[in-house]
């Protein structure tokens, strides 16, 4: 894999900005990796053989929710537009 659109779900829509699920979907895809969950998107949703979109969806909306509360917790303030910061 070398980066190029097709080669994995995540880069398409992270990097290539193609919305391969829903809308919704790229957005919390986007969020969770503002909230430093990249490594969890990789490891815990099986991108070749996802669930049902609205399955997918709850994942993504509790994985989140869990992650913001994370940072809040840890001091950090979230920025609606941004990600997080300090």
């Amino acid at each position: 894999m070398n980066g190029k659109p097709g080669d994995h779900p995540l880069t398409d829509i992270l990097n290539h900005k193609i919305n391969l699920f829903s809308p919704a979907v790229s957005a919390l895809m986007r969020e969770i990796v503002a909230l430093g969950g990249k490594r969890e998107l990789e490891e815990k949703i099986d991108w070749f053989s996802p669930p049902p979109l609205e399955v997918l969806e709850a994942k993504l909306k509790e994985m989140r929710d869990r992650l913001r509360e994370e940072a809040e917790d840890s001091g950090w303030e979230i920025d609606e537009h941004l990600g997080w910061t300090v």
